[in-house]
């Protein structure tokens, strides 16, 4: 797939791992829903994140020695945590850090946060879905993966609510589920 990620050691004060490269320099080959910003389903990040602090609400701001790494060993400071909700609500996601290093142009949606919240993450061909197992396999989310970069930029997703707490929880206290 061409994502390159490290696994993380843990949801602790170590830093958490993930690449982010120089994707927030390029240019997105279509217009997205939120104009230039990428929603990109990420397997080799560990947490969800995104680098502009306009796409969170619920905002808040928390001091922690945790930090996202990036592939090539630099470790970039997660600021807060939030959640995205943005373009007449097609994309809903909690428990979002704030990494402003990561950049205005991007947010990284984990494939294992997905997991973790009971969510089905599925890969087919160009196309990837998410799906809510418990709601009778309902699509809440859909991608397609773009030649210039290799990633699957999604085109909407709605995570439920009552999804993403568990998973919220380990993400910048460092606690397990």
């Amino acid at each position: 797939m061409g994502s390159d990620h490290e696994a993380p050691q843990g949801a602790s004060s170590s830093p958490v791992t993930a690449s982010v490269d120089d994707m927030q320099t390029e240019e997105p080959p279509l217009p997205l829903p939120m104009g230039n910003h990428r929603v990109l389903l990420d397997s080799g990040a560990t947490f969800h994140a995104t680098g502009d602090r306009n796409t969170l609400s619920d905002y808040s701001g928390r001091a922690t020695t945790a930090a996202f790494r990036r592939r090539d060993g630099k470790d970039l400071p997660v600021a807060g945590i939030g959640t995205v909700v943005a373009c007449d609500n097609m994309f809903s996601l909690h428990g979002v850090l704030y990494v402003p290093e990561l950049g205005p142009g991007v947010t990284l949606v984990s494939v294992r946060q997905l997991a973790v919240s009971g969510l089905l993450v599925m890969f087919c061909g160009a196309f990837c879905y998410v799906r809510d197992a418990e709601n009778g396999g309902s699509i809440i989310g859909k991608g397609r993966q773009h030649d210039n970069d290799g990633f699957y930029h999604l085109e909407f997703l709605r995570v439920p609510d009552h999804k993403m707490g568990a998973a919220e929880e380990e993400r910048v206290d460092g606690t397990a589920e």
